[in-house]
């Protein structure tokens, strides 16, 4: 065997993640599942679960790495099985015209957060479809997601949302 067998071989051994109901951290994680009829719920945040309100939400306008425009979003799931499940997001202007390039996500246990009886998916990213974000500062833009689960059902949710940079 050679050395770098030795070394990688380990390494990569304990790199898979654990099922979502092994312990981790000498705890154990209970994925809910199929309590009740699915549920979702459009929020923003990038590293934890924001509610956005029904009326008069704000949404923090974001200038990527590659210089590209997006907002961070966030969805909290309700009688949801996260294996197989799909979330397709999407920002429309006020004429209702797409201004996001498209965006699917696949869930599993690996992919979601335990909040409760409730699932959390955080980090998501709208990339948008424009030359200059600095237009869209004070416009209202209408996002939404829509769940569909491994066995078919569906649920959605929209928000109307205003555009907000705080870092100006």
């Amino acid at each position: 065997m050679r050395w770098w067998q030795v070394v990688l071989v380990p390494v990569l051994a304990s790199c898979g993640g654990a099922p979502a109901d092994e312990a981790r951290d000498g705890g154990t994680v209970a994925v809910p599942r199929d309590a009740g009829p699915l549920g979702v719920e459009l929020g923003e945040g990038r590293t934890a679960f924001r509610e956005l309100p029904r009326e008069g939400a704000e949404i923090e306008l974001v200038l990527g790495p590659q210089g590209g425009w997006h907002f961070d979003l966030a969805v909290r799931l309700a009688g949801a099985d996260p294996e197989g499940l799909g979330l397709t997001y999407a920002v429309l202007d006020e004429q209702g015209a797409a201004i996001q390039y498209p965006g699917r996500v696949e869930l599993n246990a690996r992919r979601v957060l335990v909040s409760g009886d409730h699932l959390v998916r955080v980090g998501d990213r709208a990339v948008l479809d424009v030359r200059d974000g600095n237009t869209l500062v004070g416009r209202d833009l209408t996002a939404s997601v829509e769940a569909i689960s491994a066995d078919g059902r569906r649920a959605s949710d929209r928000r109307v949302l205003r555009v907000v940079d705080r870092e100006r």
